[in-house]
This record gives structure tokens, sequence and C-alpha cells, in this order.
């Protein structure tokens, strides 16, 4: 299924359209998934918790206009 995949770095920006910088101060704020490190250099995301955040920043932002 295709939430159940690991996302690397490039997949994570194109589907949320954020920069890595962006990413990173949202995890340390607790408002974007924490990234799994598989090794000293890749770290990867659940698909499925990128698009729970994705659903909910849409609904967010449609609550607040």
């Amino acid at each position: 299924m295709k939430d159940e995949q690991l996302l690397r770095w490039r997949e994570v920006c194109d589907r949320t359209g954020l920069k890595k910088s962006n990413i990173y101060y949202q995890i340390n704020r607790g408002t974007f998934p924490k990234q799994i490190k598989l090794s000293k250099y890749i770290a990867v995301w659940l698909g499925f918790e990128i698009e729970s955040w994705i659903t909910q920043r849409r609904e967010l932002s449609r609550t607040q206009e």
C-alpha cells in the first residue's frame, strides 16, 4: 500500500512543498512527524504519517478561513 512506504527526503519535500530546513524546524517544534534513522546518513518517514500531517494542515487551513 502506498501509505506504508518509507519516504526519503526528496519525496517528503515533494509531497509537502517544504524545504529541509523548514522540516527540521517543525520537527524540533513538535509539529511535524519525526524521521526514522536507518543509518548514520539515511532517514525516512512513514508515508501514512506524512499523509496524515498533510490532511491535518488542510483541515486546519479550512477552519481558519
